[in-house]
């Protein structure tokens, strides 16, 4: 059994070594036939064409020519043998051709060959034509003949990838089915020409050489697809390489990505209408598009990634902005898209090369419409350049005014967070809130065209909402002046019109902050000038504006505010031509008005100064402009009006005016003096108010067009026994012509009057005085001493009536009626009456003698009155008074020489005449002196007299009972006396003794003298003088009394009476 069993073992072995020879030599055959091309196998393209078309289709599948091929181990879709397939064709129902595709690989399955099933493992096509259609709507259709896709059935796409995947057996087979490619694990299609109709996006696409990839791969839940194609895809001019990668899973999931590799956006949006945008992007793209579907056919999540290289984006509006590359990162899931980060690196036009980065957010709301929030960070941006990368309709009206105004300069730390909101049937964003700042450095600001800019400027911009925008700046100059800081505020930006706010603080020379708030732009000056030129110092402005942010912007939509603080002001010729020194003023000022305050010096006056302008509209009576000046009690106010007031005025004067100007060209001011520190007097009448005490005076000055001075009234002067009001007219060429004095109180005087003034320079001044009583009872002998004779006197022509002039209680002249004038401070000619005493009657006369003399007479018919009331001489009684003189106005002085005469008048309790008789002791003529008086038959003196002094020369008078001589002086200005002479009594008998024949002329020796007299002499003050009497001159004759003069000669002291003699001085005796 065991040989047996051997045996069979032996022919088994041969069989299996016969056949493995047969097949050995069978497979050489083959390789040898197969290396010489080809195997046609005819009866296997007909049993495939058996196996593809069964089943109760209408299309049907037509195989020309099979053929077994030797691939080698590296060249075969799936072994190194495969089927190669010519002239395939796919028909309709119709018998029409739908597919016609030229040559193909197969390789099939071993296990279902052998159970006899044509299931291919890979596939390979060339040359396939695949169309297809994307509608309106979406939904796909496909076409392998190179036709035209039919239309898309209608319905849930869902069941048509259903249907498909379940004939790669992803999905389960409809009952009673098989899939056909259930064994399928690789498809791979080479020179394919699609072509691509999307009637969704307007466009028609070609990829005539592309590739396409399918393969099977395990995954943990079942097998995935993974496809992969590439190509170039043309729609006219444009170009786009495109390569396809995605897995459709075991649950009908896609998943995949699309690169498009050196693509130009400009071409690709004009191949694709509903990508225009993308016309203005001219640079080179990158871009991966992955995304995926869920199995339900939904869009699960996306995610593109995109790069630019150098080019340029045209920016609506048409203006290009240059690039140098660009970066895009998005996703998209169902709860929103998501833009992880857009960055721009632009060319550094004007500065650094700036790189933008935009990132943000956009979620779908209930009411279907999208919102979306972004965040624009920008490092370095030329200010010129921002408006090129600001997005149209997003705040425009700021976006303008920024390009307009802020010219030069660079934008760093750019931070902007926007929200908008994208409603689906509009292609435009909805801006809904804005915030964010940038930072600006060196930048140049167009505050207000066409008003200088300024330059240098250190700036935050703060985006506070979408209707305002606030820009903050530090430092900046504007010409020569400096601009610490300031603020533009633009607002209302949600409405019309759209409003902006200026504010610059402003430090500068006081000249150029002028010349800036004088700029036409402003209107500031127009109706009122601009002011005077010259002006200096040192100041602050704050300057605000607010307008609308019209193109056409008028100079009324301008509202204007300044308010300014200066220091070491000089302002040339403010005040009475005097300058305004070291001054520190505050200015505000608006549309409807300015308003001033500030001190400074005019020369050594210390002064506040306010002042008001109204830039309104309103009547012709509307007060435009109101000034204040003040000066506290100072020396020096009246000098400041080149005003010599002494000794009227003198001492600290204080004072406040105020200027009124009205629309109709007319004004008012108003001069308020303090007087209280000073002095005020009127020395001719002897008036005083001391400084100390209470003193006003108020003047009020009409002013018309041009501010030229039409009149002025001093309202009231009141400073203690000093009380006066008058008026100033001026004729129509602003010349003073009147002034009237209507009421003037000076203590117990009251006066009134005028003054015409003369129509030419050195005219006549016409002066006309009503006065019910003029007091010089107070007037000081010093009072002529304060006459300055240097000073510059006009001609005076006088017409005075006084009812009145009291030279000292009890002493005065009624009823004063005069006319004359005065010349250089002298009388030149005069007349004049008054009434004195009873019936006394007094006139005065002055005219002219020829160059430099002046003639003067004085006639009075009762000279005891007349001489009394001019509180000359009390002690005369009666009597005719006539005096005649010329004045010599060629001396010092003006001294009147002259002669005076006395007829018929009485002497009587004169204390100087009283002691020399009483040292006489006499005939009992002292008993007349005391008693009803002397009576002097005639009196002559010849005289000089000046404004000080009276010198007398042989002064006679002759009584029945004395004679008197005299020569001498009396000091008025000192008060003192200095005469000497001679008495004679009983001269009736002197003067009969010298009518003797022969030995009279012994006893009359000089005219006016008798035999039997007595020299004396009266010295010392006026009030209380010393009288001296020499009685020897009684025992002498005439022609040997100067012998006795020795004792007299040259001493300046009371005469000397000699030895042994009997001298009785002072009453003594």
């Amino acid at each position: 059994m065991i040989r047996a069993s051997g045996r069979a073992l032996r022919r088994l072995l041969g069989l299996v070594l016969m056949l493995a020879v047969a097949a050995a030599a069978g497979i050489g055959a083959l390789a040898w036939r197969l290396a010489q091309g080809p195997l046609p196998l005819d009866q296997l393209a007909r049993a495939m064409e058996d196996y593809v078309n069964r089943g109760d289709g209408g299309v049907r599948v037509s195989i020309g020519s099979a053929a077994l091929a030797w691939e080698g181990f590296g060249g075969g879709i799936d072994r190194p043998l495969d089927i190669r397939l010519a002239d395939v064709r796919v028909l309709d129902s119709a018998g029409a051709e739908a597919v016609v595709l030229p040559e193909g690989e197969v390789s099939l399955g071993l296990r279902s060959l052998l159970l006899g099933r044509f299931e291919p493992r890979a596939v390979r096509l060339r040359g396939l034509r695949i169309a297809v259609l994307r509608g309106e709507d979406g939904a796909l259709s496909l076409d392998l003949g190179g036709g035209e896709a039919p239309a898309p059935e209608r319905g849930p796409g869902a069941a048509n990838d259903h249907r498909l995947l379940a004939e790669f057996g992803l999905a389960p087979a409809p009952a009673g089915t098989t899939p056909r490619f259930a064994e399928l694990r690789r498809l791979v299609v080479t020179a394919a020409e699609v072509t691509v109709d999307d009637r969704q996006l307007g466009a028609r696409w070609t990829i005539p050489d592309a590739t396409l990839s399918l393969q099977r791969r395990p995954v943990a839940r079942g097998t995935a697809i993974v496809l992969e194609a590439s190509g170039v895809a043309s729609a006219d001019a444009a170009r786009l390489p495109v390569r396809l990668a995605a897995e459709i899973g075991p649950d009908g999931a896609i998943e995949g990505e699309i690169a498009l590799e050196a693509a130009r956006p400009a071409e690709l949006a004009a191949a694709l209408p509903a990508l225009s945008a993308l016309a203005a992007v001219e640079a080179p793209a990158v871009a991966t598009l992955r995304a995926r579907r869920a199995s339900d056919g939904t869009l699960a999540s996306a995610e593109l990634r995109a790069e630019l290289g150098a080019g340029g984006v045209v920016l609506p509006g048409g203006s290009p902005l240059p690039l140098t590359s660009a970066r895009l990162s998005a996703r998209y899931d169902p709860s929103g898209i998501t833009l992880d980060s857009f960055t721009l690196v632009l060319p550094g036009t004007a500065g650094p090369s700036p790189t933008l980065t935009l990132s943000g957010a956009a979620i779908p709301d209930a009411d279907g419409d999208w919102i979306a929030e972004a965040r624009i960070r920008l490092d370095a941006l030329s200010f010129a350049d921002l408006p090129k990368l600001w997005p149209e309709g997003v705040a425009m009206n700021e976006r303008r005014w920024i390009a307009a105004n802020i010219t030069t300069g660079l934008a760093r730390e750019l931070d902007i967070r926007l929200r908008a909101i994208i409603p689906p049937s509009r292609d435009e964003l909805i801006p809904e809130r804005i915030s964010g700042t940038v930072r600006g450095e060196n930048l140049t600001v167009h505050y207000l065209r066409p008003m200088p800019p300024v330059e240098g400027v250190a700036a935050v911009v703060t985006f506070a909402s979408l209707a305002e925008i606030d820009i903050a700046t530090k430092g900046g100059r504007l010409g020569g002046i400096t601009v610490p800081e300031g603020r533009v505020r633009l607002f209302d930006l949600d409405r019309r019109p759209n409003r902006a706010e200026v504010t610059l603080r402003i430090e500068s020379a006081v000249e150029e902050a002028l010349a800036l708030i004088a700029h036409p732009k402003l209107d500031l000056f127009s109706r009122r000038g601009a002011p005077p030129p010259g002006i200096t110092g040192r100041g602050e402005l704050s300057l605000s504006l607010a307008f609308p942010l019209l193109d056409a912007l008028t100079l009324d939509e301008i509202d204007v505010a300044v308010s300014a603080r200066a220091r070491d002001l000089r302002v040339p010729a403010l005040l009475a031509g005097r300058d305004l020194e070291r001054g520190r003023a505050e200015l505000t000022a608006s549309r409807t008005g300015l308003r001033l305050a500030g001190t400074g010096v005019f020369g050594p006056i210390q002064a506040e100064v306010t002042g008001e302008m109204d830039f309104r509209s309103g009547p012709p009576t509307q007060v435009v402009e109101r000034y204040t000046a003040k000066a506290s009690p100072q020396e020096g106010l009246a000098a400041l009006f080149d005003l010599d007031l002494a000794p009227y005025l003198t001492g600290p004067i204080g004072a406040e005016a105020t200027l009124e100007l009205r629309r109709n060209g007319q004004g008012a001011a108003t001069v308020r003096a303090d007087l209280a520190r000073a002095r005020l007097a009127v020395p001719e009448l002897g008036v005083e108010k001391p400084p100390g005490h209470p003193g006003t005076a108020e003047a009020r000055l009409a002013l018309g067009p041009g501010g030229r001075l039409t009149g002025a009234d001093l309202v009231r002067l009141e400073a203690g026994d000093i009380f006066g009001r008058a008026r100033f007219r001026l004729g129509r060429d602003g010349r003073l012509e009147r002034i009237e004095v209507t009421e003037a109180r000076l203590s117990e005087s009251r006066l009134s009057g005028s003054v015409l003034l003369p129509e030419r320079p050195g005219g006549d001044y016409a002066v006309t005085l009503r006065a019910p009583v003029i007091d010089l009872s107070r007037r000081s002998r010093e009072a002529d001493q304060t006459r300055d004779p240097g000073r510059a006197q006009p001609t005076l022509v006088v017409d005075a009536a006084i009812d009145r002039l009291v030279f000292r209680p009890g002493h005065e002249l009624r009823e004063v009626r005069g006319r004359g004038a005065l010349a250089r401070g002298v009388i030149a000619r005069a007349e004049a009456s008054a009434l004195a005493g009873q019936r006394g009657t007094m006139r005065l006369a002055i005219a002219p003698e020829g160059p430099g003399r002046r003639s003067f007479t004085l006639t009075a018919d009762d000279a005891g009155a007349v001489l009394n009331a001019l509180d000359v001489l009390t002690t005369m009684a009666g009597g005719t008074l006539t005096i005649r003189g010329i004045f010599d106005d060629t001396q010092p002085g003006h001294p009147l020489t002259g002669e005076a005469e006395l007829l018929d008048f009485r002497l009587r309790e004169a204390p100087a005449a009283a002691r020399v008789l009483q040292a006489m002791t006499l005939y009992g003529v002292l008993d007349l002196a005391r008693g009803p008086g002397v009576s002097f038959t005639r009196a002559v003196a010849s005289f000089t007299w000046d404004d000080r002094r009276l010198e007398l020369r042989d002064a006679r008078a002759i009584s029945a009972s004395l004679g008197v001589t005299a020569q001498g002086t009396i000091d008025r200005a000192n008060g003192r006396i200095d005469l000497e002479g001679t008495i004679v009594p009983a001269y009736v008998f002197n003067s009969l003794l010298g009518r003797i024949p022969v030995i009279g002329r012994l006893f009359s020796p000089e005219q006016g003298g008798g035999v039997f007299a007595a020299s004396y002499r009266v010295r010392g003050p006026l009030d209380d003088p010393e009288a001296t009497v020499n009685p020897l001159a009684a025992l002498t004759p005439g022609f040997l009394r100067g012998l006795f003069g020795i004792f007299e000669g040259g001493q300046q002291g009371p005469p000397q009476s000699p030895p042994g003699t009997n001298d009785s001085r002072q009453g003594g005796g």
